[in-house]
């Protein structure tokens, strides 16, 4: 009996996927050509240079995620595989609601402020 296994990026991006970004505080807003997907999409300004703060390979999504963390006017990040690495674009614009049509492996990702301080005052008068 010979068994052949077969790993492919997109083996890798379904394993990324599944991961709770919301833990991090991130929304995943669009999922590019992965899955099963048959509404790929990603922001309209992923590739946009005038959109971009930085463009990086990283170890995975993560890493890519603690870099836009650092950075306070970064919104979001379109991450892509490119030849089996993971390809970081930290945006400050994340563009339109609908997004655009890919062909790409790739996922959107919006950063959530969950750290927001809310104050209150009462003043009582006797």
């Amino acid at each position: 009996t010979t068994t052949t296994t077969t790993t492919s990026s997109t083996t890798v991006l379904n394993h990324i996927f599944y991961s709770d970004f919301n833990m991090v505080g991130y929304e995943v807003d669009f999922l590019g050509k992965v899955l099963s997907n048959t509404n790929a999409r990603r922001y309209s300004t992923a590739l946009s240079p005038s959109a971009s703060i930085a463009t990086f390979f990283s170890a995975d999504v993560f890493d890519c995620l603690i870099e836009c963390d650092a950075i306070f006017r970064c919104k979001g990040a379109f991450v892509r595989l490119v030849g089996g690495s993971t390809e970081c674009h930290l945006l400050h614009d994340l563009g339109n609601d609908v997004g655009t049509a890919t062909l790409i492996e790739s996922i959107s990702l919006r950063k959530v402020d969950y750290y927001t301080t809310t104050s209150t005052t009462t003043t009582t008068t006797t």
